[in-house]
């Protein structure tokens, strides 16, 4: 039996009301730091998981001044090709095309899986379930399957300058994107605690109301 939301039984917003409250901006702001430190920190680590240290990496500009500097890409490059092993910086320019896979693809996933909690701006989804609504999973497999043709197919690959993702790289994008999942139910959770004591603060209020009414109008004897 499909669950009716909660927000389809309560009563419109006021007029004045503005489209977006001030808790709603701090939910898009700390899901969207999360989001932009998923994405970065994906980045980093393709590049730290090659043996280059962030310092290096925030200094790439620098490299060729760095006497020796060799990382395991330009190793598995060595075997193939002395010129590549030579040529160790271009894993910052034109051979990045693995590090903007991974943090794209950490990017896509995360959004995602924001779109399927978004079934419910309030509820959690473990009350109301994405799977309710097949075309809220159809706008997220296609996306996603257009994503992997993207990532797979090597003339998009080639076209978009990105690079297939092994099994080791799918367990960082899950490490890292599933989390979102959390924040929003953690970020819901508050919503709903803080929208219910201010409806308990208003129904005290309007109760305490209509008791100095009901006082007011009782006739007064001297």
């Amino acid at each position: 039996m499909c669950r009716v939301p909660r927000t389809t039984v309560q009563p419109p917003r006021p007029k004045k009301a503005g489209l977006l409250s001030g808790w709603l901006l701090t939910r898009y702001l700390i899901t969207g730091l999360y989001v932009g430190a998923a994405t970065v920190g994906a980045f980093v680590w393709w590049y730290v998981d090659k043996g280059v240290t962030v310092a290096q990496l925030m200094h790439w500009g620098a490299c060729k001044t760095w006497p020796g500097f060799a990382h395991s890409d330009a190793m598995a490059a060595a075997a193939t090709s002395a010129e590549l092993a030579s040529e160790a910086c271009e894993v910052f320019t034109s051979r990045r095309a693995g590090p903007q896979a991974l943090s794209l693809t950490v990017l896509v996933t995360i959004e995602l899986l924001k779109a399927l909690s978004a079934v419910s701006l309030t509820q959690s989804m473990f009350s109301i379930s994405p799977l309710q609504n097949p075309y809220l999973l159809l706008g997220v497999a296609i996306p996603f399957l257009m994503h992997l043709a993207v990532l797979y197919v090597p003339a998009l690959s080639g076209l978009f300058g990105l690079h297939p993702l092994s099994g080791r790289e799918w367990k960082v994008v899950l490490a890292l994107a599933a989390p979102i999942l959390m924040v929003e139910e953690v970020l819901k959770g508050v919503g709903r605690a803080h929208s219910s004591r201010a409806s308990a603060r208003a129904r005290a209020q309007q109760q305490q109301q209509q008791q100095q009414r009901h006082h007011q109008q009782q006739p007064q004897y001297e």
